[in-house]
């Protein structure tokens, strides 16, 4: 497998030149060639020089997360590569999880031909989290759970190769081809929901997409942790992203109806853990506020095209 790697960088500095040399080289040595899509204000070429194999693409935030994406995703198309991963600037992978997830992809890569995305398990280094499908609970479970006695049930066993309908952008190996013919990824969408929005068009197509969860690949969500009104530590986002979050998710449950419930999930977790239980849930419900009447406007233009 000729594979290329798409990093985006945003002010990487702040997390420091040791570990972003760290992240990088934890996968760079599987990939022929790093393309570094640099979506900071400011050049940061001399950092990306250390990074063997790179090349340098200021993009200067353009189309956001997806524009960065789209950017290093044509030069590696126009380089001759097939297949492309998508890397965020602090995920890591471990140096026998990364050689275990390229043997994977490289075996599975000749059985089927409809599998175009491939990504692993994902672990959540900043905090805990929970997945939509697990978080039909509210503020009180906690106290549900100590009247009434009763405990969660352990989840049950995950299969090693598991065919999913979302991956993560960060770690997913994608068919450039595929990639070019969903046209991309979508930079209207700007940040969030930009790579469940690519891989719900793959599906569109008929492609799979596929997880191999016996192996995982470290990953920071958010900005951290931070406390919130009932003692239960969340992930902590910026308003900037928190208005993302909102908005898009509105969106791509009006485009992929057959989605709502884990849209619904999803729309339900964030409005509890940021305009309920949490320190600032009036600054919060008023960003949540302007995300639904700007995915109101969105649906107007829509209609009107």
């Amino acid at each position: 497998m000729k594979l290329a790697a798409v990093v985006i960088w945003y002010n990487p500095l702040e997390i420091g030149e040791e570990k972003i040399m760290q992240n990088s080289l934890s996968y760079s040595s599987y990939c022929e060639k790093i393309y570094i899509v640099d979506n900071s204000a400011d050049l940061h070429e001399e950092l990306a020089k250390k990074i063997p194999n790179s090349i340098y693409i200021s993009n200067k935030n353009v189309g956001g997360i997806a524009g960065g994406q789209n950017r290093g995703c044509e030069k590696a198309l126009v380089d001759g590569f097939e297949w492309a991963m998508t890397m965020d600037q602090d995920s890591i992978f471990e140096p026998e999880q990364i050689k275990e997830y390229i043997r994977l992809v490289e075996e599975y890569i000749p059985t089927d031909e409809k599998a175009v995305s491939f990504g692993p398990d994902i672990k959540c280094v900043n905090g805990k989290l929970h997945w939509t499908k697990w978080i039909r609970f509210n503020i009180l479970s906690p106290i549900k759970r100590k009247i009434l006695g009763k405990r969660w049930k352990p989840h049950p066993p995950k299969p090693n190769i598991e065919l999913v309908e979302r991956l993560i952008a960060s770690s997913n190996i994608i068919n450039l081809k595929k990639w070019k013919e969903v046209d991309g990824f979508d930079e209207f969408l700007f940040i969030d929901e930009v790579d469940y929005d690519f891989c719900h068009k793959l599906i569109k197509t008929k492609s799979k997409i596929i997880k191999f969860n016996q192996v995982y690949l470290n990953q920071n969500f958010g900005d951290g942790q931070k406390f919130s009104l009932f003692r239960k530590r969340t992930l902590s986002y910026s308003s900037f992203r928190l208005y993302y979050i909102f908005r898009n998710a509105f969106i791509e449950r009006y485009r992929f109806p057959e989605y709502n419930e884990f849209y619904d999930d999803l729309i339900k977790m964030f409005f509890i853990d940021n305009c309920v239980n949490n320190m600032s849930l009036i600054k919060n419900f008023k960003i949540y506020k302007k995300a639904k009447s700007d995915f109101k406007d969105y649906v107007r233009t829509e209609g009107t095209k």
